[in-house]
């Protein structure tokens, strides 16, 4: 851009005193700085070990993918990786690493990085795979479906597979196989999750917690030309003030703003709303493991006690649609269940008192801290709840926790019912389907948090994994959702559409259907 950019950060500049940038000391309010406001800060900015879209976010504006997914064309393409092929018998996948690209500190992006950041997920033997747990590894099985990640050239890698896996090549397209410097990742070790290295778009300067993390451009970036200096994630928990601060001239984009204002936003002259039909479905787990959910009538007496549209109007407004099952509607593979759970309150009573509960049970609910694209506010969601759960007898605490508290309680499956939900990180059922429901994932650290073991659907999934025919998948992943409304694990809430707003002078966003945002364009005018 030809015009010179001046922001007038005002009290937020003395948020920053510290903060020296690479950019050859240039007096900040003569920076191109776009700040971006979310509603809670990141748990951990080491991709591998974090399962979390405010860690991806930001992370991924640092350290980049081997395989991106372009939701216009609905197609893989090359990112770290330029190309890729299964082998003839579909248990060996080659990738081309790219030439020519290095990393924030210098060092050289190659087939050694690629496999070393492999490795340290699953080879034991490697110091780094201490500074775990590795859960999304783990969620993918990825244990039982790698054999060995081998170099054979300086560019060329090969990872030899134990079994096919239709899913691969949409796997090495997520977050957790991101490739950061294994340089850094030794030097920091342990803290490399607070001093992230990569190749991308923007370089890490400093984090503060519960305030902002800060980037400064890459001036060396492979990807092309970086339009702005500096890029600021700030964390504003309340929605209201994310919106005033905005009009304020504070921040130049908001995530996640109250549904009630998009239109009074759309309205605005100087700002801009981007908006994104959801691959989101937002749930209420209930831990099977813990009575009395291990009993399937309480389970699906909660169901029917669920009056989704209240939620609905209550907290997403137009932006929201009920959720019969745990596919998104867009989401190839979804059966337009027959017979969802109708809110019911006298049905619930009924079978309330099958189960032995006719005087209903007391109980906890628990609520997210932060705003997520499923469930905008977590707190209030479990608050109708649990009004509603009282309408028919069950009396429920609502409990919250910071977020990353609240991610690892559940995922030790230390809640009775929670609320949480999931953002699509590849466009197959599996990411949902497997995932959330398998057994194989229903062991702690466990993305599986309704600890629901069902030895019949787990066949399932994994079987529809190994199928390359994906008319046969699509029975597969029927037959599956069919046995997920019977034994009722979950609710499926709502699934939502993501919402993103900014000044009408930030040019470049990329709002996706997943709920990340890809800022390698960003511009100011």
């Amino acid at each position: 851009m030809k015009k010179i950019f001046i922001l007038l950060i005002g009290a937020f500049t003395l948020l920053l005193p510290s903060v020296v940038f690479a950019s050859g000391g240039a007096d900040p309010s003569l920076l191109k700085t776009v700040i971006y406001s979310r509603g809670g800060d990141s748990v951990g900015l080491d991709l591998a070990r974090e399962t979390d879209g405010n860690s991806f976010n930001p992370g991924l504006q640092i350290v980049e993918r081997l395989i991106d997914y372009d939701y216009e064309k609905g197609e893989f393409v090359p990112s770290l990786a330029t190309s890729w092929a299964f082998s003839a018998d579909g248990l060996s996948v080659s990738l081309d690493i790219r030439k020519g690209v290095k990393f924030h500190d210098g060092t050289d992006l190659n087939a050694e990085a690629v496999a070393f950041n492999f490795l340290r997920q699953f080879d034991e033997s490697i110091p780094e795979y201490a500074f775990g747990p590795w859960k999304y590894w783990g969620y993918q099985g990825l244990n039982d479906i790698i054999e060995s990640v081998t170099p054979t050239d300086t560019h060329t890698l090969e990872i030899t597979l134990k079994q096919k896996d239709a899913t691969f090549i949409a796997v090495l397209s997520m977050e957790f196989l991101s490739i950061p410097s294994p340089t850094a990742v030794k030097k920091f070790g342990e803290d490399y999750t607070n001093n992230p290295v990569g190749t991308g778009p923007f370089k890490f300067v400093s984090w503060t917690k519960d305030d902002s993390i800060v980037l400064e451009k890459n001036s060396d970036y492979w990807g092309g030309n970086v339009n702005i200096d500096r890029l600021i994630y700030r964390t504003i928990p309340d929605a209201t003030a994310r919106y005033l601060a905005l009009q304020k001239g504070e921040v130049d984009i908001v995530e996640y703003p109250n549904y009630e204002d998009i239109p009074e936003m759309q309205s605005d002259a100087n700002l801009t709303v981007h908006t994104v039909r959801g691959l989101n479905m937002g749930y209420l787990s209930f831990n099977t493991q813990r009575a009395p959910f291990d009993n399937l009538l309480v389970r699906q007496a909660l169901s029917h006690a669920i009056n989704k549209q209240e939620i609905i109007d209550g907290i997403f407004g137009n932006a929201g649609v009920a959720a019969v099952n745990p596919l998104p509607p867009d989401m190839w593979g979804y059966l337009d269940v027959q017979d969802p759970y109708p809110y019911d309150p006298e049905k619930a009573r009924q079978l309330l008192a099958e189960a032995g509960f006719a005087n209903g049970f007391d109980t906890e609910v628990w609520g997210m801290p932060v705003p997520r694209p499923y469930n905008p506010n977590g707190v209030r969601m479990a608050e109708i709840l649990q009004s509603q759960f009282a309408d028919v007898g069950v009396r429920a605490e609502v409990i919250t926790y910071d977020w990353g508290t609240y991610l690892e309680r559940t995922d030790q499956g230390q809640h009775p019912m929670a609320l949480l939900g999931w953002s699509a990180d590849i466009v197959d059922p599996d990411n949902f389907l497997g995932v959330l429901l398998s057994g194989d994932n229903a062991v702690a650290p466990a993305s599986n948090i309704s600890y629901w073991n069902d030895p019949e659907y787990t066949q399932i999934i994994r079987a529809a994994k190994q199928e390359f025919d994906t008319d046969i998948r699509v029975e597969y992943y029927h037959e599956a959702q069919r046995i997920v409304h019977k034994e009722a694990p979950l609710a499926p809430i709502a699934h939502s559409t993501v919402f993103l707003t900014s000044k009408n002078t930030i040019k470049g966003i990329n709002l996706q259907p997943n709920g990340l945002v890809d800022l390698s364009q960003l511009s100011v005018e």
